[in-house]
């Protein structure tokens, strides 16, 4: 792993970290980014009510019937041209992934007959006993 991987795992631990310790502070986070999401929708609302006034010299009820389209088509372009990429994304995926789990089944096909009875022993009993310890926290 690299340096900017090690700093995206870090982050990623410490905002976990942060939602199970201070729980009330993670969620005024959010709330506070919601906030402040509506404010720049508002804003960008506001802007497009008085461009389109000014251009077109409509009265109110045209103008926001025009900026509502507007509004519609600035989140519907981005949400097809999401739905495209993954939909490539999706099919790529369909293609690679049978050949990725397939070599990882014979790498793990060729590690497990490298290795001696003793380790294979080892191995088996810690598998058991993990699931056995997991299962006692569980259930008791």
């Amino acid at each position: 792993m690299n340096f900017s991987t090690n700093i995206k795992w870090l982050l990623l631990l410490t905002s976990i970290a942060i939602l199970f310790i201070t729980p009330d502070l993670a969620l005024w986070l959010i709330h506070t980014l919601f906030e402040l999401l509506h404010a720049l929708f508002e804003l960008i609302e506001v802007t497009l009510d008085e461009i389109v006034e000014h251009l077109f010299h409509t009265d109110r009820h045209t103008t926001q019937i025009i900026v509502f389209y507007l509004m519609w088509a600035m989140v519907l372009y981005p949400a097809y041209r999401m739905f495209r990429y993954c939909k490539r994304r999706v099919i790529e995926l369909k293609q690679t992934i049978p050949c990725w789990c397939q070599d990882k089944k014979e790498l793990a096909k060729s590690m497990w007959q490298q290795q001696s009875f003793i380790k294979k022993c080892k191995f088996i009993s810690g598998c058991f006993l993990g699931a056995l310890g997991l299962s006692y926290l569980v259930f008791s």
